[in-house]
């Protein structure tokens, strides 16, 4: 799977819009949809931060930016 695959699949793991997911980890909107679109590519380590914050807690994205 494509790195923005993963991203796309992770943020809507979290029921979380592009805004709303980039706000909690003080990410752009813009960077996110470019990174689900393939526009662009982060670092890897980010994917690989984001990833393991949310297996740690699905429910944490969800009440953080409640």
């Amino acid at each position: 799977m494509e790195f923005k695959d993963r991203l796309k699949t992770l943020r809507k793991k979290t029921g979380l819009s592009q805004q709303k997911f980039g706000m909690l980890f003080r990410i752009s909107a813009i960077n996110i949809a470019n990174w689900e679109q393939g526009v662009t590519k982060p670092p890897e380590y980010v994917m690989y931060m984001l990833e393991r914050l949310i297996e740690l807690d699905p429910t944490v994205p969800k009440k953080e930016v409640e």
